[in-house]
């Protein structure tokens, strides 16, 4: 018999296909068995949930039907966030930006992403930076984008009650969010990890859960759980090892969506950990994690399988 295994799901938005092409190679080679829990961190939550309910067809369809559109919603603050652009920021050609309604489609809010922390991070040590800090914080809460792309994805196809009833043990990591600071400049600092077993929780904790875990500040508005406020799980620690570990797994199955991430390992004694990292660029934050078109995302399947298959040759999985 076989040992069983975790896997640890990276998050990464829009690359988070690599982990569905991954999955497939795992359902190939007769692994997909042996692994008794899943650990994610934003969309390698989401993938996580898919995957302890077995739901493979589920996440291929929905990873080859997705859009912006779907990803971010229709409804979005994007006039307000071209708003307060222009008004704090001196740069001209910022200043002649029209905000387009179709931005979705010229993928303009990258650019309006970026303007709006270059904005914050020059003009914060000045007076008129309070009105502006207010502003940001407002967006924090409330978000730029809408959810409601991900919130049908979550009411209408897929059933979260059977996660209580999975053999799968299925984790969830948020991070508590700075209090009295605002989020865009809080990456990796003043924020702490928590773990949630999502097979233990009621549906609707289970939604705002995952909610929370994809909450990229700016992007998508934060969610409170249990009186605390929280984010995007991948900010800290993107790849979930310690309630994999915590759960009694020796030997853990880690996706990385980016080179580079460095998975601490000294906290955990005694495990071997298989890093799937891919082997050809799969995009930035602003090309990969808020990348939803259906033309990179086949690709980035295609290289997940690919990498996951010769790991698997290589170690004899």
């Amino acid at each position: 018999m076989k040992e069983r295994m975790g896997l640890a799901l990276a998050g990464g938005g829009g690359k988070g296909a690599y982990e569905i092409g991954v999955w497939r190679a795992l359902k190939d080679y007769g692994i997909e068995d042996s692994i008794g829990a899943v650990a994610g961190a934003s969309i390698g939550a989401l993938n996580g949930v898919l995957f302890a309910l077995g739901e493979y067809d589920l996440a291929l369809n929905l990873w080859t039907s997705i859009s912006p559109e779907k990803a971010f919603g229709k409804e979005n603050k994007k006039e307000s966030m071209v708003k307060t652009i222009k008004k704090n920021h001196d740069d001209k050609k910022i200043k002649n930006i029209n905000g387009e309604k179709s931005y979705l489609k010229e993928k303009k809010y990258i650019y309006y992403l970026r303007c709006l922390k270059e904005s914050y991070i020059k003009f914060r040590e000045r007076r008129r930076s309070a009105s502006f800090k207010k502003r940001i914080e407002d967006m924090e809460i409330n978000g730029i984008f809408s959810k409601e792309g991900i919130i049908d994805i979550l009411d209408n196809l897929v059933d979260l009650e059977r996660l209580s009833h999975t053999d799968i043990e299925c984790f969830a990591s948020c991070c508590k969010a700075p209090l009295n600071k605002p989020k865009i400049l809080c990456y990796r600092s003043n924020m702490n990890t928590e773990y949630f077993k999502l097979n233990s929780c009621e549906k609707e904790k289970v939604k705002t859960i995952l909610l929370a875990t994809s909450a990229l500040p700016l992007v998508f508005g934060t969610e409170i759980i249990d009186d605390i406020e929280y984010v995007d799980g991948g900010i800290v620690e993107n790849i979930p090892i310690l309630p994999l570990y915590e759960a009694g797994y020796k030997k853990i199955i880690a996706v990385h969506l980016k080179k580079g991430y460095i998975i601490d390992k000294e906290p955990f004694p005694g495990l071997e950990i298989i890093e799937i990292i891919p082997s050809e660029p799969i995009g930035d934050f602003f090309s990969g994690t808020l990348d939803f078109s259906l033309e990179n995302a086949l690709k980035r399947m295609e290289l997940g399988y690919k990498d996951t298959v010769k790991i698997i040759k290589e170690l004899k999985l």
